[in-house]
């Protein structure tokens, strides 16, 4: 990453995002136990943000999921993982272990260096 040029500051805004992500899920946020709907409200975020960074990684339209049904089918297993099945606290850590898992890999894609950058403080965060 090169000074000034804006990654820093998203960088740092995709951790704090994951991080919420990780207390919603765990139950730590604000001292409320099982935040489940917004926990996965907010893997299903991640999802989405995925599918869009797919979808413009392959010339598609990322806006409103209007590209996701385009993606080639090797682009979406991952992501497919990451459905949360139930509101259950251990369904939600899964999900949020795959969502967490399909963002670095869709990084890596574009940037194995912020990929790297990123990898160890988000699996931190999804264990």
């Amino acid at each position: 990453m090169k000074p000034g040029d804006g990654r820093d500051a998203m960088d740092e805004e995709r951790v704090l995002k994951a991080e919420r992500v990780s207390q919603v899920v765990d139950g730590d946020c604000h001292g409320s136990v099982g935040r489940v709907w917004q926990a996965e409200y907010m893997i299903s975020g991640v999802r989405d943000h995925v599918l869009a960074l797919a979808c413009l990684r392959h010339g598609g339209p990322a806006a409103q999921g209007r590209g996701m049904d385009c993606l080639p089918p090797a682009a979406t297993p991952a992501v497919a993982g990451a459905l949360v099945r139930s509101l259950d606290i251990s369904e939600l850590a899964r999900a949020f272990r795959v969502a967490t898992e399909a963002l670095l890999a869709e990084a890596g894609q574009v940037d194995a260096g912020l990929a790297d950058l990123l990898a160890a403080t988000l699996r931190e965060l999804a264990r």
